[in-house]
C-alpha cells in the first residue's frame, strides 16, 4: 500500500512539474515577444451548425495591448485591439463593431497581448503532446467569453503555434499559425483603423 501511495505521490509531482515547465516556458516566450507577424487559418466548429468555412489572413501584434487580425480570405475584415478596445470593420457591410474589453480579460487576447502573468489569469493543466507541439490546457480563473484554451507550442521555443478555444455556448474555434517573424517590428500604423466614409459604427459586438 506504502509503495502504491509512493508511486501516485511520484506521478502527481512528475505531471505538476510538467505543468510548471510548460506554463514557465510560454510565459518566457511572451515576455520576450514585443512584436509578432505571423499567417493564420481560423476554423469554426459550431455546437448548432457544425463545421463552419474555414478563414485566413495575418495577424500582427505588438505587446503590451496592440493587435491587428487582417482577414483576406473568403471575405475581408479586420480586427484591430488598442489597450481595451476593439474594432471590428467588414469591408462587404461598410460596418464598424466597437466594444471593451473586461478588465483582466482571459481569452486569446488578454493571453497574447495582455499584461497580467498567465498564472493570474489561467489554471494551466498539461495535455499529452500532438502532432509534435507540447499541449497546455488554460481554464479562466475569472467569468470569460472562454470556457477554456487549448495551445499548441513548439516543443523547442514554446512559441504558440496552434490554438483552440472552446466558448461557453460550446462553438470551438481554432486557429494555426504559420510564417512567424518575432520582433522584426511592426508599424504603428497598422494598429490605427480608418474606415472610409459613410461607415456605420455599431457599439459592441
Amino acid at each position: 500500500m506504502k509503495k502504491l501511495l509512493l508511486a501516485l505521490a511520484l506521478g502527481a509531482t512528475c505531471v505538476a512539474a510538467e505543468e510548471d515547465a510548460g506554463l514557465a516556458g510560454l510565459q518566457r516566450w511572451l515576455d520576450g515577444t514585443k512584436d509578432l507577424q505571423a499567417r493564420f487559418e481560423q476554423t469554426l466548429l459550431s455546437s448548432a451548425l457544425g463545421a463552419g468555412p474555414s478563414e485566413s489572413g495575418r495577424i500582427y501584434l505588438r505587446r503590451p495591448g496592440r493587435m491587428r487580425w487582417e482577414y483576406t480570405a473568403p471575405e475581408s475584415k479586420i480586427a484591430v485591439l488598442v489597450d481595451d478596445r476593439t474594432q471590428l470593420y467588414i469591408a462587404e457591410e461598410k460596418r464598424l463593431h466597437v466594444a471593451q474589453l473586461p478588465k483582466d480579460d482571459a481569452s486569446l487576447v488578454g493571453l497574447l497581448a495582455g499584461t497580467q502573468p498567465l498564472s493570474a489569469l489561467f489554471v494551466v493543466t498539461s495535455l499529452p503532446e500532438e502532432a509534435g507541439r507540447m499541449r497546455l490546457k488554460l481554464v479562466p480563473r475569472s467569468p470569460s467569453s472562454a470556457q477554456e484554451i487549448v495551445l499548441g507550442l513548439d516543443p523547442k521555443t514554446s512559441a504558440v503555434l496552434r490554438v483552440e478555444v472552446l466558448d461557453q455556448g460550446g462553438n470551438r474555434m481554432g486557429y494555426t499559425f504559420s510564417g512567424m517573424k518575432r520582433n522584426a517590428g511592426v508599424a504603428d500604423s497598422l494598429f490605427r483603423l480608418d474606415p472610409p466614409r459613410g461607415t456605420e459604427v455599431v457599439e459592441g459586438l
